[in-house]
Formats: C-alpha cells, structure tokens, sequence
C-alpha cells in the first residue's frame, strides 16, 4: 500500500474511532470491502442520524457555555470570527473541543493560523462529522452502513481526490490509488 492508500486508512481510523491493522487493510481493495469491514465492526443501526446536524448542535451548545454568548450567535453560516477572540483563540478552541466530546478541534484551519476570516461555524460541523464521526455517534452497533458509506465518499474525496467510484472498483487497479 502506498503512501496515499495509508493516509487514507488513517483518515478513517480517525473518523471511526478504530484501528485497522495492517494485514485487515491490506485486504480492504475497494470501496464496498472497505464499508463492510467497518460495518461489521461498528454496524448494525437502523437508525441514520446526520452527523453534521449532531456536530452544529454540539458546536453551539459548547460555544454558548464557552464564550457566554446567546444561541442566536451560532448559526451554521456563523463565521467564527465574529464570535470568538482573537487574543484568546487556542483557550478558547480548547475548551470547546473539550465540551464537544470530539478528539479534534473543529475546523477554522486552527492548526494554520495566522486567523482565517471566513470560516463558518457550519464548515466546522461538516469537518468534524467526516473526520471525528465517532464522537457524535453512541459506539459499537449504532452505525447503519449508508453512514459509513457517506463517510468513507467524503474521506475518498478529501484523501484520495476521488469523486466517482463504485462499490467494487478496486482502490489499486481501478482507481490508480499507490
């Protein structure tokens, strides 16, 4: 597997809060074997809830008790830099993300600072429900597998710059993925 195939494995390990041993991954040669695999180890919900929506809901509720500012601040196009403070950033991006439940911060390319203006609150909510899926999810079982699906097409889209693929192509000779 190439350096591209394990970055991608990463992002998933990441987004569901699990490992995938080498030898597993080895075998996960495409798409649907790779939703399966997942499936079966988080799998078994009916129920489809929308992560994102989950995400913003947590947001909000944590930059409320955070910044002591109304519900009616947060808004999915809410740009961040209109609710926190410059001059307290990584504090205040620390205690959100810990009232989140979310092993990552959400997004505001925090990590690159200097500022960037015109991220949204929003913004923030889809990229933690791609990339930190587990945290919004109650474990083991709750997963439906259109969930995982949707996840891995945003995961394959970000990591491996793929669009259009199909359940059976495989990651290597199909997809060109190293």
């Amino acid at each position: 597997m190439g350096l591209d195939g394990l970055e991608f494995v990463i992002a998933a390990e990441n987004a569901f809060g699990i490992s995938i041993p080498d030898a597993d991954a080895v075998e996960l040669n495409t798409p649907g074997k790779f939703i399966d695999y997942i499936y079966e180890r988080l799998g078994d919900g009916e129920s489809v809830m929308c992560l994102e929506q989950v995400a913003f809901y947590r947001l909000r509720k944590a930059g409320t008790e955070v910044l002591s500012l109304p519900r009616e601040s947060f808004k999915p196009d809410t740009k961040w830099s209109e609710v926190l403070d410059r001059r307290r950033i990584r504090q205040q991006l620390s205690l959100i993300q810990a009232r989140i439940g979310s092993s990552r911060r959400p997004t505001l390319a925090w990590e690159r600072l200097p500022w960037v203006e015109g991220t949204t609150i929003g913004e923030s909510a889809r990229e933690l429900a791609s990339h930190s899926a587990h945290s919004f999810k109650e474990g083991p079982g709750s997963w439906a597998r259109s969930e995982i699906k949707e996840i891995i097409n945003t995961l394959m889209a970000e990591e491996l710059r793929l669009t259009e693929w199909e359940e059976n192509d495989r990651f290597h000779q199909d997809l060109g993925v190293d």
